[in-house]
């Protein structure tokens, strides 16, 4: 009789172990299909070029998720770059976010130009105030030696969250 308990017991700690396992799994993937869901929508003439300065732009992001100053500073225009990292170096240090692309509209393109309207949540993960946010990005892309970067960002609308 208590072999069968015990054997019941482990069962029932094995499949508990297996649903935890599951559903903590099921989650991660539901949270990765939610930011692959992010389509390039608005006036394409270039998709190549568009999809270029999509995965700048989600490389962007995951840098600030990430705290990574050099995958950042990667993803902007060289002349930028010193003067970014005095300003972004600290931030990073300070503060901890979760960022994420909600949505991507290219507004103008043309052969090394463009103008992408973005959604982009950020929340606060750390102790230090910040108040998270949903914000409308205006980014503009210019192509440099090849590879598509951000060459400014501005901030048309912001709306506060929880």
């Amino acid at each position: 009789m208590k072999n069968k308990y015990k054997i019941l017991v482990c069962l029932l700690i094995g499949l508990g172990g297996l649903g935890i396992w599951f559903f903590s799994d099921s989650s991660k993937n539901t949270n990765q299909a939610q930011s692959l869901s992010v389509e390039i929508t608005g006036t394409i003439s270039d998709k190549k070029a568009a999809e270029s300065a999509f995965t700048v732009l989600k490389k962007n992001i995951q840098a600030v998720n990430d705290k990574d100053i050099d995958a950042y500073l990667s993803t902007i225009v060289p002349s930028s770059r010193e003067e970014t990292k005095k300003e972004m170096t600290p931030f990073f240090e300070k503060y901890s976010l979760k960022n994420e692309l909600l949505s991507f509209e290219v507004k103008k393109q043309d052969n090394d130009h463009m103008l992408i309207e973005a959604q982009q949540k950020s929340q606060n993960l750390g102790k230090e105030k910040y108040r998270s946010h949903i914000a409308v990005a205006n980014h503009t892309f210019v192509k440099e030696g090849g590879e598509w970067l951000i060459q400014e960002t501005v901030i048309t609308d912001t709306k506060f969250i929880q």
